[in-house]
């Protein structure tokens, strides 16, 4: 019994240990509804981060590679706040009044092939 109560408590010391190394490894800075990435230098903050750690996170947007900012979308030529991640764009649509589809991915393979095709739908 002595020695099966020892053996826990040396595996919860490793996971504790490996949990405090991995938070500490300098990767994200969290400051209240935000986080700021080493990596790029980059925060996430708002309804940005809420959707991105819903949504996949790191794995699945990638790092941030810019901040908000205010662009013209070709799509509706109505001006949107966005921002850029490695895998995609997310813009903040406050005119929609349910709040799930309030952020949306931007349509950058459209644009990208009218650029290169002269496409217009």
């Amino acid at each position: 019994m002595v020695k099966y109560k020892r053996s826990w408590i040396a595996v919860f010391t490793v996971m504790i240990l490996a949990a405090l190394l991995f938070v500490s490894s300098g990767t994200v800075s969290a400051q209240g509804n935000s986080r700021t990435f080493q990596e790029t230098g980059q925060t996430v903050k708002g309804k940005f981060l809420t959707y991105w750690e819903s949504h996949g996170g790191l794995p699945q947007q990638g790092f941030p590679i810019s901040g908000e900012m205010q662009e013209r979308s070709d799509t509706d030529g109505k001006t949107y706040t966005v921002q850029y991640f490695e895998r995609n764009r997310l813009e903040y649509h406050p005119e929609q009044q349910d709040p799930k589809f309030q952020m949306l991915l931007g349509l950058l393979g459209t644009e990208q092939f009218r650029k290169t095709y002269g496409y217009t739908p």
